[in-house]
């Protein structure tokens, strides 16, 4: 009999190899790539099977398993809801290993498109003092893919994240400096558009990325201590496949634009505690 994941991956490959062949896009051939592409290198750990590791990054590995429990619980306690399955993660100590089996090459983490996987650059990231910050930023996104949420705004996406996991992926921008650069007129674009087949959304505005995570974050932090009861039936809305537009305009009783508008007028003078790492570099 054959494995039923297995057949779901066969599916999937097929789809993106069509689309890829269709559109020239080489991203969507190299994320169907990594779908059959076999992890190998890594020891399982044996407090928690579900962390794998370079054995150069066995501490990081203990480290983070440590925590997985308690990450899990915070997640879905800020998102209302459950991970279906906590997802495998995997730890590279090296340049090579993240290179081989990372979507984006460029990066230091990332969640896989069904949210079954996690990998890390893991001694990258704990030399930073942010490994367990920007893990939880991929559980979050690895909750969204489990309720086959995709593609949302990548502003949104990338802000919840940064929210929920209290700065991580966001730390080379302090809320200072996020504060100075929106009084400098640069600010992010609160785009409605679907985030899946651009690498550079237009909610970039021309900034960089750790002051477009950072700008996000505080966006929807906002949001949820403007209204909490609010805030988490929105999520609601999206677990149910809600537009984030219409959502937001649902709940809110004001479009995103004139939100995004009202966040802008109060930041200057707002008492919300910042979202900070205080062990990154």
């Amino acid at each position: 009999m054959k494995n039923p994941q297995f057949l779901r991956s066969i599916r999937l490959v097929c789809f993106v190899t069509m689309v890829s062949l269709l559109t020239g896009c080489t991203a969507v051939a190299r994320a169907a790539y990594l779908e059959l592409l076999p992890l190998q290198g890594f020891d399982t750990l044996q407090a928690d099977k579900r962390v794998h590791y370079e054995p150069e990054a066995k501490t990081n590995a203990e480290n983070l398993a440590a925590n997985y429990a308690q990450t899990i619980q915070q997640i879905e306690a800020r998102l209302g809801g459950t991970l279906q399955t906590t997802p495998q993660v995997y730890l590279c100590a090296s340049d090579a290993c993240y290179l081989k089996y990372a979507f984006n090459q460029e990066a230091r983490a990332e969640a896989r498109g069904r949210g079954n996987l996690v990998l890390l650059k893991a001694r990258t990231l704990e030399a930073e003092g942010r490994l367990l910050p920007v893990f939880t930023h991929e559980l979050v996104h690895a909750f969204w893919f489990q309720h086959g949420v995709h593609c949302t705004p990548r502003w949104w996406t990338e802000g919840l994240a940064v929210e929920v996991s209290n700065g991580g992926g966001a730390e080379k921008v302090t809320h200072q400096e996020a504060l100075q650069a929106m009084q400098e007129g640069k600010i992010f674009h609160a785009s409605d558009e679907n985030s899946c087949w651009t690498r550079m959304p237009p909610q970039l505005n021309g900034m960089a990325w750790p002051m477009f995570y950072r700008q996000s974050g505080m966006f929807v932090q906002w949001m949820r201590v403007r209204d909490p009861e609010g805030f988490s039936a929105l999520l609601i809305k999206l677990r149910s496949g809600d537009n984030l537009a219409t959502a937001i305009e649902s709940v809110y009783g004001q479009p995103l634009t004139a939100l995004h508008s009202a966040w802008q007028k109060s930041a200057m003078n707002s008492t919300i505690t910042p979202l900070e790492n205080p062990h990154a570099s």
